[in-house]
């Protein structure tokens, strides 16, 4: 039973890496899956007994991978930043607004006057403070189709990482039902697989009794237990 462990695992980390109702299954489909659960278990080191159950559904596993996906995390950051681009690429379209203001003060200046004694500057009569104020805007009015240019393809370029996105998105959603039912795959094809060396444990037993009684002979017992084995190593 260790292989259907490690895939039943295996689908609970997809479901770690996917609530979007436009990846839900059709209703058919989710009939069917809605009865069907993946448990695994996880045994830590020196605990003696068994941990609790997992059990999810193929919805429950999308939905945390839909998430918690680092890939759908990147393209949902890549989209925000071309849509950034796209809206800077618009900026030339507005006028561009500023506005400064310069105040200038002048002090009398000292000087030293005949007797060493300080005085002051005589600057005449006047305002000795400038203010100036400035306020601009800049529009551009023509620049060659460059400017119209640049926003159409920063706004195809926006519209493709949503698509990109939306791919992301279906691959992860396609990534994480596929090894849901291939972990139910799996744990029925290892059923049938005990089923089968249940079978040929029973066959070997009745040969075994049959040689003992004298109606086999060690090469019978010799291939059943070999066909025995055989089903047993389906199972590592």
């Amino acid at each position: 039973m260790k292989a259907p462990r490690v895939l039943l695992l295996t689908a609970v980390a997809w479901a770690v890496v996917a609530q979007n109702p436009e990846h839900d299954a059709p209703s058919a489909v989710t009939r069917i899956v809605e009865g069907a659960a993946v448990t695994a278990r996880h045994v830590p080191e020196g605990t003696p007994r068994e941990a609790p159950v997992l059990r999810f559904t193929v919805v429950e596993c999308v939905d945390r991978a839909m998430e918690e996906s680092p890939r759908l995390h990147s393209a949902a950051w890549d989209v925000e930043a071309a849509e950034a681009r796209a809206g800077q690429a618009r900026s030339p379209f507005f006028p561009e607004i500023s506005a400064s203001s310069v105040y200038t003060r002048l002090d009398d200046v000292p000087s030293i006057g005949p007797l060493g004694a300080a005085m002051l500057g005589d600057w005449g009569a006047g305002d000795r403070t400038t203010r100036t104020d400035r306020f601009t805007v800049d529009q551009v009015f023509f620049a060659g189709g460059s400017v119209v240019a640049g926003a159409r393809a920063a706004a195809h370029m926006a519209k493709s990482q949503s698509w990109q996105r939306q791919a992301v998105e279906d691959q992860v959603v396609f990534e994480v039902r596929q090894s849901f039912y291939d972990c139910l795959l799996a744990e029925s094809l290892v059923r049938v697989a005990e089923s089968s060396v249940a079978a040929f444990d029973r066959h070997e037993e009745d040969t075994r009794r049959k040689l003992e009684a004298g109606l086999a002979s060690e090469f019978e017992l010799l291939r059943a237990q070999t066909e025995r084995e055989a089903r047993r190593s389906g199972l590592v």
